[in-house]
């Protein structure tokens, strides 16, 4: 092996996912996302942006291999994704969905949250184990025997980063995680994520949510990327976020209205 070649390997042993030239399409109409190039270090948080359409739950859904009919190559830990590898990548990868009612589905808590480990095979002690700690990481053991049907809307939504948590994975991919909650449950997620450990990747429109959990941001337009690095610096931009359909987030907006002359004007500043 080359000096090159070695250098190479240890620079990407950080390294938790690699996409190289990813282009999909679901049909003949067009390509959703083209020539993606992304990678994300262990331990990383990354926020992923844009308009409807642009391509962000597609990403995250060919990430976890539920389409795999892609061109380009997806890595995962330096395994490729394919079918020979998809159940091993799988059970290092937990992918929360948008609903939580999507994810749920056995009439308990604790149930949900034992049905993966259960199903890889692990042992009943090696399971209430993991079902304990994941109950503990998302802060509801008390929660453990309740029907899911019972479920608030955040007690729903932790319930289902407990189902991929028992898993224990390194990847955390989540679609639209502070959707329809209320702001309590909202910053409750928001404190929740910035605990978890391993690599997570966030697509949401709540530029809010993805200033406060997010140190790099990814904005995808039209299936490309458009820019990709500290979450701040893309986030104060309005002029590049207002170009791809998205607005400043509120808490970077500073409001001063006042009266001059009988008329009212607005002024709005960027916080620094």
């Amino acid at each position: 092996m080359n000096d090159n070649r070695m250098n190479d390997n240890r620079m990407n042993d950080n390294r938790m996912i690699d996409v190289d030239h990813l282009n999909f399409a679901y049909d003949q109409a067009g390509l959703i996302l083209s020539d993606i190039c992304f990678h994300a270090e262990k331990g990383e948080t990354i926020g992923l942006i844009g308009a409807n359409g642009a391509g962000k739950s597609t990403f995250l859904r060919l990430l976890v291999g539920l389409d795999l009919n892609y061109e380009g190559e997806i890595r995962i830990a330096g395994e490729l994704l394919g079918k020979k590898t998809l159940e091993h990548i799988r059970s290092k990868t937990g992918y929360v969905f948008q609903d939580s009612d999507s994810q749920l589905f056995m009439t308990t808590v604790a149930e949900d949250v034992a049905f993966a480990p259960r199903n890889y095979g692990l042992s009943e002690d090696e399971v209430k184990r993991r079902v304990d700690k994941a109950l503990a990481e998302v802060h509801i053991e008390h929660l453990r025997d309740k029907s899911i049907y019972k479920l608030s809307g955040g007690e729903k939504k932790r319930a289902a980063i407990a189902t991929i948590l028992s898993m224990n994975p390194e990847v955390i991919l989540m679609d639209e995680p502070s959707a329809a909650l209320d702001p309590k449950n909202r910053r409750n997620l928001i404190h929740l994520i910035n605990e978890l450990k391993g690599t997570r990747i966030i697509a949401s429109h709540d530029l809010d949510f993805i200033k406060d959990t997010c140190t790099r941001t990814v904005l995808l337009s039209e299936g490309k990327i458009i820019f990709d690095g500290p979450s701040l610096e893309v986030l104060r931009n309005r002029e590049l976020l207002e170009a791809h359909d998205l607005e400043l987030p509120l808490s970077l907006m500073h409001v001063i209205t006042h009266t001059h002359d009988g008329s009212t004007h607005t002024h709005m500043f960027i916080h620094e």
